[in-house]
């Protein structure tokens, strides 16, 4: 009987992937190897500090600290998204992409400051494999942010067209090819929120 119920599960599962759309399903398995990527350069960073080069004279930049809020705060932004396209609020939608969007260019900002935090504190790119680190994985992150606002920033403006005609407002609500991209953007954006945090803990950790 318990066997049974094991299999069941097990097809619910391959339902689930079978019926998943290819877009979701290339956006998850980016996302696992984008995850795979982050926690190579984590450990590589975490022996690079420990065992050859220890950071003794670097402290967190503020640009960082600041940025974490930033990226927590537009993850509350998105989060509203999917119900608000669910509930055809075109306006809110629009909200929504717009607010996360201004949010997430702060946080490319701060980023920025934050790296010329660490030149003043003479920690550079090209210097020990430590420092390069700190670019490195700042920069890879940074990297995917750019990609998340790009997506963004298409949504918005299909949203912002739609707004302006009855009828595409409609198509844009009704189509499921847009609500995949709703909900693909909040996932995506909610991993980028996610693998900041956890690098901002590995700072923590790692600088004095």
């Amino acid at each position: 009987m318990a066997g049974d119920s094991k299999k069941a599960d097990e097809l619910s599962f391959f339902e689930r992937l079978e019926k998943m759309h290819p877009f979701k399903m290339l956006l998850y398995l980016s996302i696992f190897g984008s995850c795979l990527i982050f926690g190579f350069l984590i450990i590589a960073f975490t022996l690079s500090t420990q065992a050859f080069d220890p950071l003794e004279d670097a402290s967190l930049p503020i640009g960082f600290v600041v940025s974490t809020f930033i990226i927590l705060l537009s993850s509350y932004t998105i989060g509203s998204l999917t119900k608000r396209y669910a509930n055809d609020d075109l306006a809110g939608v629009k909200r929504s992409l717009m607010y996360t969007l201004f949010l997430g260019i702060i946080f490319f900002i701060l980023q920025i400051l934050g790296w010329r935090e660490l030149q003043e504190q003479n920690i550079f790119f090209s210097g020990t494999p430590s420092q390069s680190y700190l670019y490195v994985i700042s920069g890879a992150h940074l990297i995917h942010l750019i990609g998340g606002l790009f997506f963004i920033l298409y949504l918005w403006i299909r949203s912002a067209r739609s707004a302006t005609d009855p009828v595409k407002s409609l198509l844009f609500l009704s189509n499921s090819y847009y609500s995949v991209k709703i909900k693909m953007a909040v996932v995506y954006w909610h991993f980028l929120d996610i693998s900041w945090v956890v690098l901002f803990i590995t700072f923590i950790f790692l600088l004095p």
